[in-house]
């Protein structure tokens, strides 16, 4: 082997390894770092702060649902002696919608035709705050509910402000019309800052990444700011990683709408007029988790791991339980925009111990956390053994502030859509929220015009399911079409290159003959070609051709909805990797569609011989190994499409070749002939 054959190997080993790690990778890594060179919490480990009142208030401000506030000589009659108020749900044909009275916001938005439950009660989504600070409310009073809405009204307690919101069912639609009244009832004008409202919290679907996350991002922000015509996107990575300045420029970015989405699902809100800002997070249902890893015999490194809004400082409570052996910190204080923080686990002198033991539980409070009223007990595992569930990512608007007089109102008109990610549904919304499928990326640009072509193939994939009620038919269909459609091109290339590999016996002549004169050689090999009338050239063009409608189909393939849960042969959901059964003691999935695939790749360059050097096969194969890596986790309506992609390639290459052979057997009789 030469030099460029061991380099060949070095890559192809490097890229397995990195295809064996992802394949056999479970969950996805969490969105904020663990470790040390993250931004570091303080820990107090004085054991009487425990009874101290400085505990911060909990992120989300709402009071927890049955919890009576404390008595407020100013609350007005309206609002005392009230019960805490029921959930209210509102039902249509297309969800289920489920509110908090005492938060005025929405718990979960179940929609039964999609399997899927978007929001968390943990983290109800449209929960009013200020910007900065906390306000507390009174008892929630519900003053209308019918079919199709109701109203809520809370006290801000120790302000002369009553918050009241309205939330109307727009019927036949995935939305909803929320109005924000803010009304001040004292005497005396009240300045109202800020409001920072929780515009949307989505699950993660567990979809596929895909190699370096070519099947998609699962869960980012889009917003669209004032005077732009394309929206910005924020990925939950970038979230995780943004500085107070990177925060600063998006809450003082005037904002026409913010998508909070994963890969199919999204919140969408908007209004009647500009937000001020934006901002977004994660968070969990879980308030917090912990590990540790060993750092002396007895010593221990271990970090508290915030689960929750991180636009937020957190306090979290540490306790060893009944073991006297185990000694941990009172407190631990996470930061603003601090995910995470270490802290040492000690134990006892006359401990043996060699390796972490399982028993050791440390139990973690948030008091001020909502989700977190109960103790979360965590065993302490090992670094290697530690995973984070997957989080809900936060979107936030910001509405701007006033100067309300006595008896005025400040009045927010929203729309907030919830629902499935379909183009159609979308585009019926306008102002550009369209965008969210992202059918105009093409490589790393936006182009406006691929957005097009995009659109046409959804409308096949829509059409040829209408007519056979089955998507795994109507990939191949729209395979076949693309073939169809790119025949003339593929068809002169295949000529073309036939009659490259008649010339290459006199090409090698011509290399041997002017090995020493480069120039003359280059002169001698374009008379060549022009002899034989052949364009080395045109051979590449189907390629070049066929990329803009490689990248559309993959576009459309990636993003629809449709494809979600949509069986077809084995393959149960073709958005998914279709796989049938793990290898034992490997882990590794069994993906019949990506073999099949790498198969008929295979096959492809027996049938199709791109060139007769034994070094570039070589490297074709290769590139065939590296592709089936890549391609391994990628949704299965994909690699069905490459799979019948593939195959039909051969077909075509073999119909060419047999209508060229006939054509010089006749050429060659007619002048034998002559």
């Amino acid at each position: 082997m030469d030099k460029k054959d061991y380099l060949l190997l070095v890559i192809a080993a490097v890229v397995t390894v990195y295809g064996f790690t992802l394949l056999t990778k479970q969950q996805p890594a969490p969105p904020y770092p663990l470790y040390e060179d993250d931004v570091a919490g303080e820990v107090q480990p004085d054991p009487g702060a425990l009874s101290q009142p400085d505990v911060e208030p909990r992120p989300s401000g709402e009071a927890v649902a049955g919890q009576a506030p404390q008595a407020d000589p100013s609350l007005l009659d309206d609002f005392t002696d009230l019960e805490p108020a029921e959930p209210v749900v509102l039902t249509t044909d297309e969800a289920v919608f489920t509110f908090l009275p005492e938060t005025g916001g929405i718990a979960t938005i179940d929609l039964p035709d999609m399997d899927i439950t978007l929001g968390s009660a943990d983290l109800p989504m449209m929960v009013v705050q200020p910007e900065d600070g906390e306000w507390r409310f009174s008892q929630a009073r519900v003053t209308r509910q019918e079919a199709d809405g109701f109203t809520v009204a809370r006290q801000v307690l120790g302000r002369p402000l009553i918050l009241e919101q309205t939330y109307t069912i727009v019927p036949d639609t995935y939305q909803l019309r929320c109005v924000v009244s803010l009304r001040n009832v004292g005497e005396a004008p009240v300045e109202v800052e800020s409001l920072r409202l929780r515009a949307g919290v989505i699950p993660d679907l567990g979809t596929p990444k895909g190699f370096m996350g070519a099947a998609g991002m699962d869960q980012r922000i889009d917003y669209l700011p004032i005077g732009k015509k394309d929206p910005k996107t924020l990925a939950l990575k970038a979230l995780g990683k943004a500085d107070a300045e990177d925060r600063l420029e998006w809450k003082t970015t005037d904002t026409r709408w913010l998508a909070t989405q994963n890969k199919y699902f999204a919140t969408i809100i908007s209004g009647e007029s500009a937000f001020s800002g934006i901002d977004g997070g994660s968070a969990s249902e879980l308030a917090m988790a912990i590990y540790a890893q060993p750092i002396a015999p007895r010593s221990y490194r271990g970090v508290v791991a915030r689960l929750g809004d991180a636009s937020r400082a957190l306090t979290v409570e540490l306790a060893a339980g009944d073991d006297s052996a185990v000694s941990v910190p009172a407190r631990v204080h996470l930061p603003k925009y601090a995910s995470s923080a270490t802290f040492q686990v000690q134990l006892a002198e006359d401990v043996a111990i060699t390796s972490l033991p399982p028993e050791m539980v440390i139990r973690a409070t948030a008091p001020e956390y909502i989700g977190a009223t109960t103790s979360v007990s965590s065993t302490l595992l090992r670094e290697k053994d530690f995973v984070l569930p997957e989080p809900h990512i936060v979107g936030y608007v910001y509405l701007p502030g006033d100067l309300l007089s006595p008896g005025e109102s400040a009045t927010y008109d929203l729309t907030l859509y919830t629902g499935p990610k379909r183009f159609k549904t979308l585009l019926a919304l306008g102002d550009n929220k369209e965008s969210l499928m992202q059918f105009d990326s093409f490589l790393f640009m936006r182009l406006t015009w691929f957005e097009y072509i995009s659109r046409g193939i959804l409308w096949l994939l829509t059409t040829f399911h209408g007519m056979t009620h089955s998507y795994g038919i109507a990939i191949m269909l729209i395979t076949l079409i693309l073939r169809l459609l790119f025949w003339p091109v593929t068809h002169k290339s295949t000529v073309m290159s036939r009659k490259m590999q008649a010339i290459q016996p006199l090409a090698k002549e011509l290399r041997e003959k002017y090995k020493q004169d480069p120039r003359k050689l280059q002169e001698k090999t374009m008379e060549l070609y022009r002899q034989h009338k052949v364009n080395p050239i045109s051979g590449c063009l189907p390629a070049f051709v066929q990329i803009p409608a490689f990248f559309a189909l993959f576009n459309v393939l990636r993003n629809a909805v449709e494809l979600r849960h949509a069986s077809f042969l084995w393959a149960t959901d073709l958005a998914l990797p279709d796989t049938i059964a793990h290898i034992p003691l490997l882990g590794l999935p069994i993906n019949p569609l990506a073999l099949l695939m790498g198969i008929s790749m295979v096959l492809q360059m027996k049938v199709v011989p791109t060139s007769a050097d034994p070094s570039q096969q070589r490297m074709m194969m290769v590139m065939s190994g590296m592709m089936i890596i890549f391609l391994y986790t990628m949704p299965s309506g994909l690699t069905l499409y490459w799979t019948a992609n593939q195959i039909l390639n051969i077909f075509q290459y073999r119909i060419t070749h047999n209508i060229m052979d006939k054509r010089e057997a006749e050429a060659a009789a007619t002048a034998k002939s002559a």
